[in-house]
C-alpha cells in the first residue's frame, strides 16, 4: 500500500481513507484498505458516511434495544406476523390498535365479557343458549302476553288466587274446568237457573219453599190420593156439582149428611 504522510502535528487514523489532524496529510488509494487493516473499534460513527450502512454490513443478531431510536421502527420494519404476546406491553392494545371485525370467540377469555361490554338490544334469541334463561335473569314485569308462547301456561305457573273475572274472557267457562260443589247459590246470579239446568227427578220436597207450588206449576190430572193430606179436602176445595156416586164410600152418607126436606112421598 502507498501512503503519503506528511507530519507537522497530529495523529494518524487509518479507516480506508486518511484524514491528517493538522496542515499535512497523506492519502489512500480507494479501495485499498481491507478488512484486516482496519484494528478492532477503530471505525467510530463520525468515520461512516450517513445513510451508507446496508442490511448486509450488519451481522445477524447485533442490534439490540440500545441501537434503536425512540419511534424508528415502523410497520413497514416490522415482519409480517412476528409481534408476540410477549413483544406487546400490558395495556397498549387499545380499540384504536384493533382492526374493525377481527376479534373472534378464542380471543376472548372465559367470563371477560360482562353486561358492560355488551352493547344494548345487541344480544339476539340465536346469542342464547337453550334452556339457559332462569327466572333471575328476567325483569320484574319483563313477560308480556306477546312474549308467551300460546297455548304453554300450566297451572303450576299460576299463582294461587291469581286468576280474578278480569283475567277470565267471557263464555270461556265451562263445566269441566268447575271442581265438584264449588258452584253454591251464591255464585249463581238470581232468576237464572233454568229448567233445562235442572236434572230429571232432582228436585226433593226439601227444596220447594212452603206454599211456593200453586196451581200453575202442578201439571193437570196428577195430583194423586196419596199427594193429599188426610183431611185436606174440604168443601172450598171440591167445585160445585162434581162429586158422583162413585166418590162416595158405602155407608157414607148418614142422616147428617141428608138435607132437610129432599125426599118427598
Amino acid at each position: 500500500m502507498k501512503r503519503l504522510i506528511g507530519i507537522t502535528t497530529g495523529m494518524l487514523i487509518i479507516l480506508g481513507f486518511v484524514f491528517l489532524a493538522s496542515s499535512a496529510w497523506a492519502s489512500v488509494p480507494d479501495g485499498s484498505v481491507t478488512t484486516a487493516k482496519i484494528v478492532n473499534g477503530a471505525v467510530t460513527s463520525a468515520k461512516i458516511a450517513d445513510g451508507t450502512i446496508t442490511s448486509a454490513d450488519i451481522a445477524t443478531n447485533t442490534i439490540t434495544f440500545a441501537e434503536i431510536a425512540t419511534g424508528a421502527v415502523r410497520t413497514s420494519e416490522i415482519l409480517d406476523g412476528t409481534i408476540a404476546t410477549a413483544d406487546i406491553a400490558a395495556g397498549a392494545v387499545t380499540t384504536t390498535e384493533i382492526a374493525l371485525d377481527t376479534i373472534a370467540a378464542a380471543d376472548i377469555a372465559d367470563g371477560a365479557v360482562g353486561t358492560g361490554e355488551i352493547a344494548d338490544g345487541a344480544v339476539a334469541s340465536a346469542d342464547i343458549a337453550a334452556d339457559t334463561i332462569a327466572a333471575a335473569d328476567i325483569a320484574a314485569g319483563a313477560v308480556a302476553t306477546s312474549e308467551i308462547l300460546d297455548g304453554t301456561i300450566a297451572t303450576a305457573d299460576i299463582a294461587a288466587g291469581a286468576v280474578t273475572t278480569a283475567e277470565i274472557a267471557l263464555d270461556t267457562i265451562v263445566a269441566a274446568d268447575i271442581a265438584a260443589g264449588a258452584v253454591s247459590t251464591t255464585e249463581i246470579l238470581d232468576s237464572t237457573i233454568a229448567s233445562a239446568d235442572i236434572a230429571a227427578d232432582t228436585i226433593a220436597a226439601a227444596d220447594i219453599a212452603a206454599g211456593a207450588v200453586p196451581t200453575g206449576e202442578i201439571l193437570d190430572a196428577t195430583i194423586a190420593t196419596a199427594d193429599i193430606a188426610a183431611g185436606a179436602v174440604t168443601t172450598a176445595e171440591i167445585a160445585l156439582d162434581t162429586i158422583v156416586a162413585a166418590d162416595i164410600a158405602t155407608g157414607a152418607v148418614g142422616t147428617d149428611e141428608i138435607a132437610d126436606g129432599i125426599f118427598t112421598s
